[in-house]
């Protein structure tokens, strides 16, 4: 399993990079500080898995939140305006939380309890994955969603 505290949700893929460009790190940072959006609640009613090699099971929305649609699409066009491209493949919005790598099965699409989650910040996150261990997180920025 994967700790909670590695939990998150991926909102724009930037790439695949060693080492995260400075300069697409700055301007990163200059759309995500341009951003005022209202907190909002995530309803993780789903759970299954990608049918690739590793079988990551996660959770999900059956429906996401308008809150987080929002903060996608704005995210995406601020990043857009700063001239910051983002990963062609990662443009469907499908919202989920990986909870378990290297599964031995496939989770077929199942309705679960539903979990309520509070979205009261985003981050800007450089991830990479050593050829032996557990995939690193450095956080290179972090904003706060207002409380309405």
């Amino acid at each position: 399993l994967i700790g909670a505290h590695r939990y998150h949700l991926t909102l724009q893929f930037l790439g695949d990079f060693e080492a995260l460009p400075q300069a697409i790190a700055a301007r990163a940072i200059a759309a995500a500080q341009t951003l005022q959006l209202p907190a909002f609640e995530l309803c993780l009613d789903r759970a299954g898995s990608f049918r690739n090699k590793a079988i990551p099971w996660w959770v999900g929305c059956e429906h996401p939140a308008p809150g987080l649609t929002e903060l996608w699409e704005r995210l995406g066009g601020a990043l857009a305006k700063a001239g910051v491209r983002i990963e062609s493949g990662h443009r469907a919005h499908a919202p989920h939380l990986t909870i378990l790598r290297d599964a031995e099965r496939a989770l077929a699409p199942t309705p679960i309890e539903p979990i309520a989650w509070r979205v009261n910040r985003f981050v800007l996150v450089h991830s990479s994955l050593p050829a032996q261990g557990r995939a690193e997180y450095e956080h290179l920025g972090e904003w706060p969603l207002t409380d309405a």
